[in-house]
């Protein structure tokens, strides 16, 4: 992995939801917290949770899901400290989860050690994942099998957790926020590695993955897998 990649998602410290963490604008009612104002100033569709726990259903939102201010100020003011899902389509976006523990190998295979724009796209976090959003939709998305362990493409009709809500965290023992790396960041357009490559009719869908084009995960030197250090 390169160093732009371990700067860019390893090196960033998380910022908590706060008035003085975004910026503001049109789009700040008084009291509503502010990743709820960013979810609205991005067009993300989303609604409330009433279950505060990393183990409850995604899809077990209140109402209609949707990226109206209005509405999602009136759902936060009848849902206190709720947790809040984030439907992955409606939102025009997709999502690439990473497992801090064992998926930077396979991504730097994954993205050919290309860390461009993508890195820059808006991203959140619990103690073991890490979750870049991307816009894109209506194309084919890529098959991530065995060689790609620790990540893991959310699309279509997704259900995902989104700050500020609450989950458990396995490390303390306690209930923690999912936290923004950087609010402030926009949406990048999702690179074309997580797409379905383009294949011809006597190629396999999986057809980029060719031995001798792409090293194995194993090839991969061992100091780019993230220590426990990054999360602290």
């Amino acid at each position: 992995m390169s160093e732009t990649l371990m700067s860019t998602l390893h090196d960033a410290t998380p910022i908590l939801a706060s008035s003085a963490s975004f910026t503001t604008g049109p789009f700040d009612p008084a009291g509503l917290d502010p990743s709820l104002v960013r979810a609205a100033e991005l067009e993300l569709v989303i609604a409330p949770v009433l279950a505060h726990s990393k183990y409850s259903s995604a899809r077990a939102c209140v109402g209609t899901p949707t990226s109206d201010l209005g509405l999602i100020t009136q759902a936060a003011a009848q849902h206190r400290e709720c947790n809040w899902t984030l439907h992955v389509d409606a939102s025009g976006i997709v999502v690439l989860e990473i497992d801090t523990r064992i998926g930077y190998a396979p991504l730097s295979v994954l993205c050919r050690n290309s860390f461009g724009r993508w890195t820059r796209t808006l991203q959140f976090r619990d103690d073991t994942s890490r979750f870049l959003l991307f816009r894109g939709a209506g194309r084919r998305l890529r098959f991530l099998g065995q060689r790609y362990r620790g990540l893991k493409i959310h699309a279509g009709n997704a259900f995902l957790f989104i700050p500020p809500s609450w989950f458990v965290s396995d490390r303390l023992g306690s209930s923690r926020r999912l936290v923004y790396i950087d609010p402030n960041a926009p949406l990048v357009d999702a690179p074309d590695w997580l797409w379905e490559p383009e294949f011809n009719s006597g190629g396999s869908q999986d057809s980029v993955d060719v031995p001798g084009r792409i090293p194995p995960p194993s090839a991969i030197p061992a100091p780019w897998e993230a220590p426990d250090s990054i999360l602290s």
